[in-house]
């Protein structure tokens, strides 16, 4: 099957309500195991501690809210996307940190 066949499909069949279980991301099937995107999970590492959405770690991707998508996710994005907003906050971090430790110390 052509590849480009095998995105639009699964993306006709939600838009025409014949399917409902495709992830927002990968268009794959979520009909074993779906994540809401209104689910909450808690992020601890040393450098964040927090509970948040799916949907609120989209918005600080830059993934656009809209209602007429898919809201829930495959496992694997799911994870992706905890993984990737988990990276941009130790970017965030690790460069408040050089910059702190940039400053001029005064004594």
């Amino acid at each position: 099957m052509d590849e480009e066949v095998e995105i639009v499909m699964p993306g006709l069949k939600y838009l025409t309500s014949e399917s409902e279980h495709i992830c927002r991301l990968c268009f794959g099937s979520t009909e074993q195991q779906e994540v809401s995107l209104e689910d909450s999970v808690k992020l601890q590492r040393p450098y964040l501690d927090e509970s948040l959405t799916f949907a609120s770690m989209f918005s600080e991707l830059g993934v656009f809210e809209e209602p007429s998508l898919p809201q829930v996710l495959c496992m694997n994005c799911a994870t992706m996307t905890i993984n990737s907003y988990l990276f941009k906050k130790l970017c965030q971090s690790s460069n408040e940190n050089w910059n702190m430790s940039k400053k001029p110390r005064t004594e």
